[in-house]
């Protein structure tokens, strides 16, 4: 048996997994599939380059496609409600508990509202059906069309009556009856008829309750429940009850019934019947949302019908994620920004969504999205037919207060898997730091004509702490270069705070190999790329590929890079700047040091605060536009930014051990490694180098030993032949 056969997921898709050379599923993997199969809200953390996006992207194909088992509907004879394989519950929340039976159900959350819809329906004749309380909370029932919402009685569709002695229609709550609960048995009346609607309560009929509404005359009518926190018993018949009247018969009667039928391939029919993808997941950039997309092709390989995937993201033209959307998917994947756009348009209906997924969670919080987040809540709750909308957190970091307030939101009682506990760093990774002090003549004079991001003001005019700063920027970019050299790198990422400090560093290495006549080309020594959100998604997925492929050697990147690049093997990475917050730092050094590969993470830390930019104009400092250095604090765009007291933060927080560079740019004897290697190819290299350090002793005295007998020998030929030579005199 498959190790992922055992955590329930399809064959088809064990399949697709195994032709990826997954034999077993990571930890992260193992803990949180079932999870999401099982239904329920969920957080995940686990560290970066463990496989989280297989752990929600492989149970997303999975319920999608089982959902398309049955997605559409059909008017059909009546089924054998003998057979427990028919279920009478066409649709209801996750959180709802059904029993066996499919007659007793139960929500236990106590600050939210779950519902199911019956299966069996009618559109003519007098029609009844009750429910008995079993357990204190809250409960509506009554009846509802094909389109009512679950939660009964809040939207035009459906028509209900409450345990608070409350009828419910749109929303609109009135006195009705008298209030009920635990032990009590509500009977529910639809007359055509006579259009109306009217319950009872332990067998004593109450006044009628609602007029059918003209625009639902013609509509089908299905038994709806809805509860907070409470136990109720259902009753469909054809058990018989004492409290309903001769001219109405029990609804297990009807001859309706919807029931889930398999669904084909065909595009028309699927087209036609589409309400709108089942799965939608949110991702801090379009890199990533293109690798989700990615991966779900990968698991929906050997799936009929396949899972058909849209990626909304900056970059494309609109209309193209339009035709994608009125094709039909099931997934839909993108950037906050353009899904916003396609729901306020009308082109990403939201009624049948079964998943959100918030992918990097933290990173929203960080680019202050929490309220865009909840407004696409509350747009999928408003829209949302098919019940409770399971919502997933997960990201390398998920223990901010921010993270777990947006939790609070939008999330009901979550599980929470935590594969890594605080923020976490990889083993195989080291650390360490180069004080860059601007008293001190660590570069060349000629270096300090390096063009920098012009914060300062100009010369003659700055104060010894603009000086000072101006310095720190100037021997920063010169020091890039001397740490490429001094560790012979091959290979880079180099994480920078701002765009244009990006650009500046990349044209400076470009202008390095000019001078060095070496032109650009595969070994060229300090070719670069940059990948940054102000260059175009094609340029962006040009220079990350030649990056990988080797054409370029160092990939120059702003923090929207730091969110799940997937490359491995990389063995170095350089901060020309800190970041302002831990989270951050993480998944920087979580790009190096994976799979096991060994790392070296070297950060550039001013021993002055530095002078940026922190643009809050209207241009954000696009295309270089904003020259207002006055500090924000003064209305200008500028910030004094203190490089130790991050260092000291950060190292405190992840308590990491930290080598100190001195000016020769060397490591420590005993910390001189062969990064970019596997931990498990050092061990062997190790080992290999102690049998060689115990057999040198040997080797020598045998080298030793033989060239005693070499010469031995030479002596006896030579002594021989002048034996000889006198022999023949």
């Amino acid at each position: 048996m498959s190790a992922f056969e055992e955590l329930g997921v399809l064959p088809e898709i064990i399949k697709a997994v195994e032709d990826l050379d997954w034999s077993l599923p990571t930890p992260v993997q193992a803990e949180t599939i079932p999870l999401v199969l099982g239904g329920g809200d969920a957080m995940v953390s686990a560290e970066t380059g463990s496989g989280k996006t297989g752990a929600f992207c492989l149970p997303l194909v999975q319920v999608c496609y089982e959902t398309l088992q049955g997605k559409f509907l059909q008017i059909t004879k009546q089924p054998n409600h003998n057979d427990k394989s028919t279920s009478l519950w066409f649709k209801s929340d996750y959180n709802l508990i059904i029993d066996r039976e499919q007659t007793e159900l139960e929500n236990k959350l106590p600050n939210r509202w779950q519902g199911a819809r019956a299966s069996l329906g009618a559109n003519n004749g007098r029609w009844y059906f009750e429910v008995k309380v079993l357990s204190d909370g809250l409960c509506r029932v009554g009846w509802a069309t094909e389109e009512c919402s679950l939660d009964l009685g809040t939207d035009s569709e459906g028509l209900g009556y409450g345990g608070t002695g409350k009828k419910s229609h749109n929303r609109e709550f009135a006195n009705y009856g008298e209030p009920y609960g635990e032990g009590d048995i509500i009977g529910c009346f639809i007359d055509f008829e006579e259009s109306r609607l009217f319950f009872s309560k332990n067998g004593t009929i109450l006044q009628t309750a609602f007029e059918i509404p003209a625009a639902l005359k013609n509509c089908t009518f299905y038994p709806s429940v809805c509860l907070k926190k409470c136990r109720v018993q259902v009753n469909f018949g054809p058990v018989s009850s004492k409290n309903f009247m001769d001219s109405f018969r029990m609804i297990s009667e009807s001859p309706l019934c919807i029931e889930k039928t398999y669904s084909t391939g065909d595009s028309s029919k699927r087209k036609k019947n589409r309400r709108g993808p089942l799965a939608l997941i949110l991702e801090p950039s379009r890199e990533l949302a293109l690798q989700v997309k990615e991966e779900i092709g990968k698991f929906s390989k050997y799936l009929s019908p396949t899972i058909r995937c849209a990626c909304l993201v900056g970059g494309e033209k609109i209309s193209q994620n339009i035709h994608a959307l009125d094709n039909g998917v099931e997934v839909v994947c993108g950037t906050l920004g353009r899904i916003q756009e396609c729901i306020e348009g009308g082109h990403l209906v939201l009624s049948s969504l079964r998943f959100l997924v918030l992918d990097e969670a933290d990173a929203f919080l960080h680019q202050n999205q929490m309220e865009s987040i909840i407004g696409i809540y509350s747009r999928v709750e408003e829209q949302n037919l098919v019940g409770g909308v399971q919502v997933l957190f997960f990201s390398a970091t998920l223990h901010s207060p921010e993270v777990h307030e947006l939790s609070e939101k939008i999330q009901q009682s979550p599980m929470v898997v935590d594969m890594k506990g605080r923020d976490y760093v990889p083993e195989e990774v080291e650390h360490s730091v180069f004080f860059v002090d601007p008293s001190q003549n660590t570069t060349d004079s000629k270096d300090f004509s390096v063009h920098t991001d012009g914060v300062h003001e100009p010369e003659g005019q700055s104060t010894l702490e603009e000086w000072s700063s101006q310095r720190i920027k100037q021997m920063k970019t010169v020091l890039v270069r001397k740490l490429i050299e001094s560790f012979s790198m091959e290979q880079a990422l180099i994480f920078v705070r701002t765009q244009l400090d990006a650009d500046n560093l990349h044209h400076y290495l470009k202008n390095i190999s000019l001078r060095n006549k070496s032109g650009y080309g595969k070994d060229e020594r300090y070719s670069s790329v940059v990948l940054h959100g102000g260059i175009s998604a094609r340029e962006r997925k040009a220079n990350l590929q030649n990056f990988k492929s080797g054409e370029a050697r160092f990939l120059i990147c702003t923090d929207v890079a730091a969110r799940g690049i997937d490359v491995e093997g990389v063995p170095y990475l350089i901060n020309v700047t800190l970041p302002d917050n831990v989270e951050t730092y993480v998944h920087r050094v979580g790009r190096v040091g994976r799979s096991e590969r060994l790392g070296l993470a070297i950060s550039l830390v001013g021993t002055k605060p530095e002078k940026v930019w922190f643009h809050r104009c209207p241009s954000r400092g696009r295309n270089n536009q904003c020259k207002n250095r006055r500090l924000l604090s003064e209305g200008g765009c500028t910030i004094w930014y203190d490089e130790m007291e991050i260092f000291k933060q950060i190292q405190k927080h992840l308590s990491l051990q930290v080598i100190t560079l001195d000016s020769s740019f060397q490591l420590p004897v005993d910390n001189r490694k062969h990064f970019g290697y596997q931990s498990k190819e050092m061990e062997a290299i190790a080992a290999i180098q102690k049998k060689v350090d115990c057999l040198k002793p040997i080797t020598t005295a045998v080298i030793e030993l033989e060239d005693q007998v070499q010469k031995n020998f030479l002596a006896l030929s030579h002594r021989f032949s002048l034996n000889h030579f006198n022999f023949c005199s």
